[in-house]
């Protein structure tokens, strides 16, 4: 008899396949044979996420939580179903569960900054985008989304500070040097 373990893996193989079906035969072998195997509920959720199942796989994530409520990273897939669901502010407390379990959690530091984002509420969104980047170091990704909180507060020194970020990961990146060089024509900065 397989370990649940490999049933997982098994799942994974199948999976990157998109053999989808047969993935989710296997997982929910890996939950037959070791139910506290947070693994296979986890693929099991993330797969029929996947596929727009997302009461199933809230179901799936919801029995990690059970097994395992430290386990900080079930919230932010918690919170992604919500976000999907459009229960903005359970999203916004399940990135907080997340975050609270483990600060240095740059994935939950995004996408609840992506929430402050969509609400307008730029300088919370401004706070964690800028954690993410501290955490995982700068990303072009994270740092266009704090360029896109400061023009919009008009916070040129940041602004300025954040297009150099950008361009030192980057040289090439054309809206960054763009609008650089359109500051310093301007007289914004040197």
């Amino acid at each position: 008899q397989k370990s649940g373990l490999a049933h997982v893996n098994l799942g994974a193989v199948y999976q990157q396949q998109a053999q989808d079906e047969a993935a989710i035969a296997e997982y929910k072998k890996a939950i037959d044979v070791q139910p506290t195997l947070l693994d296979g509920y986890f693929s099991l959720g993330m797969l029929y996420e996947k596929q727009g199942k997302l009461d199933d796989a809230y179901e799936m994530y919801k029995e990690v939580e059970r097994i395992n409520p430290a386990y900080y990273a079930i919230y932010n897939n918690l919170a992604s179903i919500e976000v999907q669901r459009g229960n903005v502010p359970e999203a916004e407390a399940h990135y907080k569960e997340a975050i609270a379990l483990n600060p240095y959690y740059a994935d939950a530091h995004f996408n609840l900054g992506a929430i402050y984002f969509s609400a307008h509420r730029l300088q919370e969104a401004a706070k964690e985008f800028e954690i993410a980047s501290s955490v995982e170091g700068d990303k072009v990704t994270t740092l266009h989304s704090l360029l896109d909180i400061y023009t919009q507060l008009n916070d040129m020194p940041q602004t300025v500070h954040t297009l150099k970020r950008i361009i030192a990961i980057d040289p090439t990146d054309a809206l960054a040097n763009n609008l650089l060089d359109s500051l310093k024509k301007s007289g914004v900065t040197k």
